[in-house]
């Protein structure tokens, strides 16, 4: 189960990283501006934000306490909490205004893909003392 967890995450993170690159650019979007399902809006820049934080609480709550884990965990709990908030926005609103919850939950997002694939990298490499090296000297 941790494998597939991690690689998870990890899809989620590059899936997220280039909904960022799509929405800021000037890359045309391949979707449309504000697709729903019936009523219920399917927004990428709300949805796989949304998945990427709460496989990343999943992730860190069965990773254990640790240094790495709780980051990434408080990550995933700010990233899904502004993605649902934004979503339930984007489906109640009556129009008019600017919505900025895409917004935050790109840079949300954003912010926990690059710790996410970090913490898989750091995971990887190829020196075995790394992580215990940062343990001691932050004391877990």
């Amino acid at each position: 189960m941790r494998l597939t967890l991690r690689g998870g995450r990890g899809i989620l993170a590059a899936m997220v990283l280039l909904v960022v690159l799509v929405e800021f650019s000037s890359l045309p979007l391949p979707y449309p501006a504000n697709p729903t399902v019936g009523t219920v809006p399917v927004d990428p820049e709300l949805l796989v934000p949304a998945l990427l934080g709460l496989v990343a609480v999943v992730g860190a709550v069965r990773d254990g306490i640790g240094v790495g884990s709780i980051a990434t965990g408080l990550l995933g709990v700010v990233t899904l909490w502004v993605a649902t908030t934004s979503l339930y926005e984007t489906a109640a609103s009556q129009g008019g205004g600017i919505a900025w919850g895409a917004f935050f939950t790109l840079i949300c997002g954003g912010v926990l893909a690059i710790t996410v694939v970090v913490r898989q990298a750091m995971r990887r490499t190829g020196e075995p003392g790394v992580l215990d090296r940062l343990r001691t000297q932050l004391g877990e």
